[in-house]
């Protein structure tokens, strides 16, 4: 896999386009590549996981039309006990006005019967991102049956994405299950990277930006329905630099039922 990122600065002296983010605890660490084109679109991602001396791969090559706009990505993971990789090809299927209104996450396989993910997307009447349907799909030959499984809700406020609803659906989207809460909340900086819609959808995201959002987490909340007790909390607080974006941050996951408090730092590096 190929990332390029010449050129790279710290981010107490860095511009505006993040190009690296390395996050380290006691037992792991991450280190993400971000390539971009001359527009500052983001082009590929390369994320790399040691843990216990073993690497793990995540490679994301996002493809776009001629326009430049997104169509779609190749996603492969790479580990130690799949040297090959899996690899998922995403595709957008966008309406008349150019929204995306679904994408087909498909193996690398071929043969009549294939079973792959479908999701359909669904916007607000301010025309954000509001709802999207997972469906699990068995095409036999031509014909194809598509089963709901998942659905998320987002709830904006500003230009942030402040909660997200998970639900179960067991086959009908008329009966929904919900099964976790994650709240946000963010800083009034400029995000290390803003994250789009669409970037969203092709898992595009920074590690510090998880959803649809202009500025910064600095708190997320994951309340899980079953079992309200088992919440937890993840805080970041953050070291900005001269380009007024997040240069380090230190990283505190709290788990209150179990006592545990996980600590992690993160670094970003910008062009």
């Amino acid at each position: 896999f190929s990332v390029e990122t010449d050129g790279e600065t710290s981010g107490i002296g860095g511009t505006n386009l993040l190009i690296r983010t390395e996050i380290e605890d006691a037992a792991s660490g991450v280190v993400s590549r971000y390539e971009c084109n001359a527009s500052g679109n983001i082009l590929k991602s390369l994320s790399t996981i040691t843990a216990g001396g073993i690497n793990a791969f995540t490679y994301v090559d996002a493809h776009r039309d001629a326009s430049g706009r997104l169509s779609g990505a190749k996603v492969v993971l790479v580990n130690p006990f799949n040297p090959l990789g899996d690899t998922a090809n995403f595709q957008f299927f966008r309406n008349t006005a150019g929204k995306v209104i679904a994408m087909t996450i498909k193996p690398n396989a071929t043969g009549g019967h294939l079973i792959y993910d479908s999701i359909a997307y669904a916007y607000s009447p301010a025309d954000r991102l509001s709802s999207y349907v997972y469906f699990s799909v068995l095409r036999v030959g031509t014909s194809a049956t598509a089963t709901p499984f998942q659905k998320y809700e987002l709830t904006y406020s500003g230009n942030n994405v402040t909660q997200r609803l998970e639900y179960q659906l067991y086959g009908a989207l008329q009966t929904p299950q919900l099964i976790e809460t994650i709240n946000l909340q963010y800083d009034e900086k400029p995000a290390t990277r803003a994250l789009s819609e669409e970037e969203y959808m092709l898992e595009l995201a920074p590690v510090n930006v998880l959803v649809p959002a202009v500025n910064n987490i600095v708190r997320i909340e994951v309340i899980p329905t079953d079992n309200p007790n088992d919440r937890f909390s993840t805080v970041y607080a953050y070291v900005y630099g001269t380009n007024n974006k997040p240069a380090t941050a230190k990283v505190a996951t709290t788990f209150p039922v179990a006592g545990v408090e996980i600590k992690s730092t993160m670094k970003f590096f910008y062009k």
